[in-house]
């Protein structure tokens, strides 16, 4: 079966978590069944950037495009998650020393945090060598799970910078119980004309490719222990195989025959259940 897409957006609530100052979300009745109304109907009201939200180069540079003019290919494909949660900053150095790929997903310790909990300035950011540091590797997308990407009290420089060099930025993503590494990335945002930004809908799931490489390394075990399995019985030595068809007959020499081929099949079934089961324990773990 193949793996289903873990959602990985902040629910929205009264409850929630939001931005010091922007206007919190709420959820009231418009038209109810019950009150003699042919329909249920509700009105929103929420900021641009209430919970998982996108950030439009506009929301921080006035010349900036905004959230209409995004190429959506930029909110889907492979991202690679990196786990930052022992740290209190990001910085360049902190990042891996290899070409950083389209899309990144930081996650911090407020992965672990409930989503209703009060706001706490004291979030793990990115500073601003590495935000220099993703405009340097041309990353399109940085993803993360606190609800700024730049550090509370002086986020302008690390959001201009990306903006800038119109990098799309994704806040307020849960991550919780995701491993570190390649996934299939979608997060699409509301078309709101003309927005700065806009909520959106985050999905994770175990990359593809890493699917692939998994039952390629299943065959090549099978493989390999067959192989192995073949060449011991061919390299077998004649005279013990004259030994044993002069004690017990051709037939047990046959029957011997066949039980080395039942033997290399319990083998190879066990090695593959083996590494099939590994792999299925690390995509449970990765996306349960």
């Amino acid at each position: 079966m193949e793996k289903q897409w873990r959602d990985i957006s902040i629910p929205l609530n009264k409850n929630m978590t939001t931005w010091p100052g922007d206007p919190p979300f709420s959820l009231k009745p418009a038209a109810r069944i019950a009150h003699g109304d042919s329909c249920n109907v509700s009105e929103i009201t929420l900021s641009t950037h209430t919970g998982t939200h996108c950030d439009a180069p506009w929301h921080f540079i006035e010349e900036g495009a905004t959230l209409d003019t995004i190429d959506l290919s930029v909110f889907m494909g492979e991202a690679l998650v990196l786990d930052f949660s022992s740290l209190p900053v990001i910085r360049a150095a902190d990042l891996p020393p290899t070409q950083l790929p389209e899309r990144i997903l930081l996650k911090t310790a407020q992965s672990d945090r409930p989503t209703d909990a009060p706001f706490d300035p004291n979030f793990t950011a990115l500073e601003e060598d590495a935000a220099a540091r993703l405009v340097e590797d041309g990353v399109r997308l940085v993803g993360i799970d606190t609800l700024s990407i730049a550090p509370s009290g002086k986020s302008a420089p690390v959001h201009r910078a990306l903006l800038q060099a119109e990098i799309v930025i994704i806040e307020g993503l849960r991550l919780g119980g995701v491993l570190p590494g390649t996934y299939e990335f979608l997060a699409l945002p509301l078309a709101v004309d003309k927005a700065d930004g806009a909520p959106c809908r985050a999905l994770l799931r175990l990359c593809a490719a890493l699917q692939k490489s998994g039952r390629l390394l299943y065959w090549r075990a099978a493989f390999t222990v067959v192989g192995a399995a073949c060449i011991g019985h061919g390299l077998f030595p004649r005279y013990d195989r004259h030994m044993i068809s002069r004690f017990y007959g051709v037939i047990f020499t046959d029957f011997f025959d066949a039980a080395l081929i039942i033997i290399s099949v319990v083998i190879v079934t066990f090695m593959a259940s083996l590494i099939m089961g590994t792999h299925e324990a690390r995509d449970r773990t990765s996306l349960p």
